[in-house]
């Protein structure tokens, strides 16, 4: 049975993170400070705010000219309803040490009922001082977009030391507004997004977003079902410049990384996704019945758009499946993997390959690849493929190109030889093919 409760080793695991790197908080408190110094900013706690209710306190703080709120502390949680805040700009959220905010039950009727909602709003910081916000999953039966936090349209945009947990959503969701096609400058720096329902941070349009110290997690409930998913709905939409540095994708019902670009074309503007130090474990339930892998890739299956999406420094372990799933046709985005770990994958008798590439179409023409490895250790037990490519009886794979690069194989167990096995597709016609795939005796 798939286990999704976050446990203690999980924060044992983030914890160490937050030693690692301080920097978004801790500047954002010295410039604070240095505002009050200099009498440039005025604060006020939120219970000076509570002429009604809380929910009302924010929306009056966020109507005032007071640029820094404090919400302090009280000894049981804060209780707020559905917010949205639309054209707010200079403000900073600041949390004393330890709260913790719930969502009012019964009070997001709506599917698209986000907690807290920011459209088109700049300058914004929220600075959680390791607090909590936590809604009730459990009394959100339909829908998948109540979120914690839903970012729309904004820009210079930072969230630091917050747990994001039990939504009917995403912990954070990243994309547009009606007037704005992207959000841009968005800095997000130790959450922890856990026991969402949909993903625990899903980002379908922006521009300059670094992902630091971060754990998403438990993710289960409706599909995706992932740790991120990076997923444009439309072509004008934009995957730019997007960077995961440190974080941990863990026990998710679906993929801990999906990187779904179906939807953006050729002239789209380019993509540039960059996952770094980065570690997936254990993703994937026994019970989803989707194709099983901790990272999945797929782009557009004839069209797809340009650019480069890169796995630096990344190790995957303890997983029963594949490294990575990808139906990505060769003429869009290229795709690399460098200094990369594999450790104890493919451990369930259904795992099948490591790296599993398939068909971008199944009946038009179409051609796979586009990816390099540099320095990769793939170390498993299990008697299975290291490297498969599937294509179809119907023949609509043209050929495999571009790969490039080396994997290191550890397997003592290994009677497969160690090279590129094929399904349905004669590699009469493959081209620029110089990927080496050696076994560690």
């Amino acid at each position: 049975m798939f286990n999704n409760q976050f446990n203690h080793q999980n924060y044992d695991e983030i914890h160490t993170f937050k030693m690692k790197n301080k920097k978004t908080s801790v500047l954002a408190i010295v410039f604070f400070f240095i505002g009050v110094t200099r009498g440039t900013a005025q604060q006020k706690k939120l219970s000076a705010f509570l002429t009604t209710t809380p929910t009302e306190a924010l929306y009056e703080f966020m109507a005032s000219e007071i640029d820094t709120l404090v919400i302090n502390k009280l000894s049981k949680p804060w209780v707020f309803q559905e917010m949205t805040f639309k054209n707010v700009k200079n403000k900073v959220l600041m949390f004393e040490y330890g709260v913790v905010i719930q969502a009012k039950k019964d009070a997001f009727p709506k599917k698209n009922d986000s907690f807290f909602k920011f459209i088109d709003c700049e300058n914004i910081s929220i600075i959680g001082n390791h607090s909590i916000i936590r809604m009730n999953k459990e009394k959100y039966v339909d829908g998948e977009w109540r979120h914690v936090i839903r970012l729309r349209g904004c820009k210079n945009f930072d969230i630091s030391d917050l747990t994001l947990r039990d939504s009917g959503g995403d912990g954070i969701a990243i994309g547009r507004s009606k007037k704005v096609w992207f959000s841009k400058n968005i800095r997000l720096d130790n959450l922890q997004c856990i026991n969402n329902k949909r993903q625990g941070i899903s980002i379908t349009s922006a521009e300059d977003v670094w992902v630091s110290n971060s754990c998403f997690a438990d993710t289960i409930g409706t599909a995706p079902g992932a740790g991120v998913d990076i997923e444009p709905n439309v072509p004008e939409e934009r995957i730019v410049n997007v960077n995961f540095n440190n974080c941990i994708f863990k026990n998710n019902y679906n993929v801990g990384i999906n990187i779904g670009l179906p939807k953006l074309l050729s002239s789209s503007k380019k993509v540039s996704i960059r996952f770094e130090n980065c570690t997936l474990e254990n993703n994937f339930s026994e019970e989803n019945t989707k194709i099983p892998s901790e990272i999945r890739i797929q782009s557009h299956k004839t069209d797809p758009v340009k650019g480069t999406v890169v796995f630096k420094g990344c190790t995957i372990k303890n997983s029963k499946w594949r490294m990575l799933y990808a139906r990505k046709n060769a003429e869009g985005f290229k795709v690399s993997f460098e200094d990369f770990r594999a450790e104890a994958v493919c451990s369930s008798p259904y795992s099948g390959a490591v790296i599993y590439l398939e068909v971008p179409h199944y009946s038009k023409d179409s051609n796979l690849g586009g990816y390099h490895f540099s320095n990769v250790t793939i170390d498993y037990t299990a008697d299975k493929p290291i490297f498969m490519v599937r294509g179809s009886k119907r023949n609509p794979l043209n050929r495999l190109e571009n790969l490039s690069g080396e994997i290191v194989v550890t397997n003592p167990n290994l009677t497969v030889k160690p090279e590129i096995q094929y399904i349905g597709y004669m590699p009469l016609m493959d081209e620029n093919i110089s990927l080496k795939i050696k076994k560690k005796n």
